[in-house]
């Protein structure tokens, strides 16, 4: 017969708070996605006033973030392990995701409402912050499968390419961007989704940390031995001491720690392209900007 689980034994055992023990931390978040379900159905009746409505949605923005810092803190602890680990991670993605989209839709509705603009102001902030956890919720996703071969597929980079800048077209918007393609057909044979991680990592992180009107290239061309794929932005660039820091999981650059993000893009994209048998580098300065370029040996063009 097998033993039940006892959530306060286990975080005593593994020395994490009983908060955020898988149990506990389900029942935590299924009470906040009720509370915000209902905040969501007083939007529609009209039961509390805007003002109510904002302090409300910024408490339980709150208490999200605090849960969001405090798993990621623990998560280092939890990766010691196998069947915590993934029970664990299986919780934040697949339970946080609700509270985020009602609390997304909540925002969004305010954002459209007239509003005065300090008000305004906060909201874009609180959205920002959501924005920001939910990305940790899909980085997270991609460390709980790094283990886990993909299927190999046929596919096209330049389409994996369209995939990504649609996925990142209002932001691109937002800042005025302008993208430059310089793509050769190029057909692989390897871990599609896997690929796609590292592709859109690499291009959401040159559209998040470039400046207005700023501009992205990418590039991927045949060469000797594989293909080579680049893209290269006119951002905030790395500071020359923190470069060697950059592939190490959860690490975030001094002058980036406005922009939303989770430090763990990177280092995922490097564990899955050592995993391919290639080679990720890049060259950067800051307030210039960065590229990023990943080299796939020839068995996967």
């Amino acid at each position: 017969m097998e033993k039940k689980l006892n959530p306060l034994k286990e975080a005593k055992k593994y020395n994490i708070p009983v908060f955020l023990h898988p149990q506990i931390f389900f029942l935590e978040i299924g009470f906040l996605i009720l509370a915000i379900d209902f905040l969501n159905f007083s939007f529609l009746t009209k039961a509390f006033q805007t003002e109510i409505v904002i302090f409300l949605i910024f408490f339980f923005t709150l208490i999200l973030l605090i849960l969001s810092f405090l798993a990621t803190k623990t998560l280092e602890t939890l990766l010691e392990l196998n069947r915590l680990k993934s029970e664990f991670l299986e919780i934040v993605i697949h339970n946080l995701r609700a509270p985020l989209t009602s609390l997304t839709w909540g925002l969004d509705y305010l954002f459209a409402k007239e509003v005065e603009t300090k008000k305004l102001e906060v909201i874009k902030k609180m959205k920002e912050k959501v924005e920001g956890m939910q990305k940790l919720i899909r980085d997270l996703l991609v460390v709980l499968k790094l283990e886990v071969l993909e299927k190999k597929e046929k596919f096209y980079l330049k389409d994996i390419v369209s995939e990504c800048l649609r996925e990142v077209e209002e932001k691109i918007k937002e800042k005025r961007i302008k993208v430059f393609l310089d793509l050769e057909e190029i057909e692989v044979f390897s871990e599609r989704e896997n690929l796609k991680i590292v592709i859109h990592n690499l291009i959401s992180n040159a559209v998040f940390y470039n400046k207005n009107e700023g501009e992205i290239s990418i590039k991927a061309k045949k060469v000797k031995g594989g293909i080579v794929f680049s893209v290269k932005d006119t951002g905030i660039g790395i500071p020359q001491k923190e470069q060697k820091m950059i592939f190490q999981k959860f690490f975030r650059g001094s002058n980036a720690k406005e922009i939303p993000g989770t430090g763990l893009g990177l280092y995922v994209s490097k564990e899955i392209i050592e995993r391919l048998g290639g080679g990720i580098w890049f060259k950067s300065k800051e307030g210039k900007g960065s590229e990023f370029s990943f080299f796939l040996p020839k068995k996967y063009g």
